[in-house]
């Protein structure tokens, strides 16, 4: 276990943050790794496609040849790891807390007027 301050200084130091994904709910990892600043390699399926947008770099999780090209491209071009740690930062604003808890208030009184 680490403290969040940790884990958020060592993802905006790491080269990139490798999440190829199988079954993924949500995915709070990629955007953890964003708001850190740490370009992302994850799954072209999944809600880690959603997440990642084009903020991401997108393998095919079931196939290890598309996860190490995508880890050499990743590591191999600077270039795009400064693309992607852009995106990343800007991406990572798109989600939040107060966002999602504005959404789902929205939801219930949409219910509530439909009484579902």
């Amino acid at each position: 276990f680490i403290d969040q301050k940790t884990l958020a200084d060592n993802m905006a130091m790491a080269s990139g943050f490798i999440f190829p994904s199988l079954h993924e709910s949500f995915g709070l990892p990629i955007l953890e790794a964003m708001a850190s600043g740490c370009p992302v390699l994850t799954s072209n399926s999944t809600s880690c496609d959603e997440i990642g947008g084009n903020a991401a770099l997108k393998v095919d999780p079931h196939s290890m040849e598309d996860i190490r090209n995508g880890m050499i491209r990743m590591f191999g071009d600077d270039e795009l790891r400064l693309e992607l740690r852009r995106k990343g930062l800007e991406r990572s604003k798109a989600f939040s807390w107060e966002i999602c808890a504005e959404d789902h208030a929205k939801v219930f009184q949409i219910a509530k007027m439909q009484k579902v």
